[in-house]
């Protein structure tokens, strides 16, 4: 049953936000997880309204979740989009911030809530920062 598109951006105070199902074993290979024509579309799709990127997703690459196959291009695809910041995901259900790529890029992975932790990232004009709140 699917609820909406598991692809889908949105744009706040000129940064989009891509969101994407990175979930490939879910699929049966008959719809592209991660979609990379999404992705490109996502690339000048608004253009005008926005400079900086964030994309997000359930499964890191290099995870049993991820289509590894594919690991190498969506690191490609996801750094045209503009001013890529920083990648979101929480499947390991942990904190854990790593650049995946050794290129930069940071991904941060985020805890369950039964971890009792969560992140704050403030987007300012010119980078940003997050702290890690425990509750």
């Amino acid at each position: 049953m699917t609820f909406g598109n598991p692809d889908f951006a949105f744009i706040a105070g000129r940064v989009k936000f891509v969101c994407l199902n990175t979930n490939a074993i879910e699929y049966d290979y008959s719809q592209p997880v991660p979609n990379f024509d999404f992705i490109k579309a996502e690339w000048t799709n608004r253009a005008d309204e926005f400079d900086r990127s964030v994309v997000c997703m359930h499964a890191p690459p290099f995870t049993e979740q991820f289509n590894n196959n594919v690991a190498e291009p969506f690191n490609d695809y996801i750094h045209k989009l503009p001013q890529l910041m920083f990648c979101l995901d929480g499947h390991g259900h942990h904190i854990r911030i790593q650049d995946l790529y050794d290129d930069g890029t940071i991904f941060y992975m985020t805890a369950s809530a039964k971890e009792r932790k969560y992140y704050i990232f403030t987007i300012t004009p010119d980078d940003y920062s997050y702290e890690i709140i425990d509750f």
